[in-house]
């Protein structure tokens, strides 16, 4: 049985696009270079071709909803904390998946946050195994203006950039800890 990987997210965006972007219904995904790039170089049991029907966003009435549902589910540690003073969203899912059809819809949600967001380079978003001490990168997301990219040639946590790691591990520790508390 495969474990979990973790999903971290830091965005910078002002607290009035934040709302906006909480009250907005679910972007649905567009096959694009970018997906199919990406999906053809992750390591997968059954690989096959990405199509649009692999594709789709939550069915919700708003990304509020979505959010609101993962944090419902009390076993996925699922945060997300607003700093107004830095204009900064982490967003986490301390227990998320292993299986990247699973992750599209989530995928998706975090990618359409760029039209949002604030230009600034130390938005990112990861998922990897933070718990099972593998190397594996499942995903990391890249933003640059009000775009965002799955990078399809980073493998390993090793090739990121050791401060992003470093403020995501240490995140989702002190997240972990809170959410779970050890007796």
């Amino acid at each position: 049985m495969s474990e979990p990987n973790s999903l971290f997210a830091r965005i910078h965006l002002s607290q009035e696009r934040f709302e906006t972007f909480l009250a907005a219904p679910p972007k649905p995904p567009v096959l694009d270079a970018n997906w199919t790039n990406w999906w053809n170089t992750r390591k997968m049991y059954s690989p096959h071709p990405l199509s649009e029907n692999d594709l789709y966003a939550y069915n919700a009435a708003s990304n509020k909803a979505i959010l609101d549902g993962w944090m419902e589910n009390k076993n996925t540690g699922t945060f997300y904390d607003y700093d107004e003073t830095g204009q900064t969203l982490n967003l986490g899912l301390i227990f998320f998946s292993e299986n990247y059809g699973e992750m599209i819809p989530m995928l998706s949600f975090i990618l359409s946050l760029a039209e949002y967001k604030e230009n600034n380079p130390d938005d990112f978003c990861i998922v990897f195994p933070f718990f099972w001490g593998d190397e594996d990168l499942s995903v990391y997301i890249t933003f640059e203006g009000n775009t965002a990219r799955l990078d399809a040639e980073l493998e390993s946590v090793a090739q990121l950039d050791p401060a992003k790691l470093k403020y995501a591990e240490d995140y989702l520790q002190r997240k972990a800890a809170e959410i779970f508390p050890q007796d």
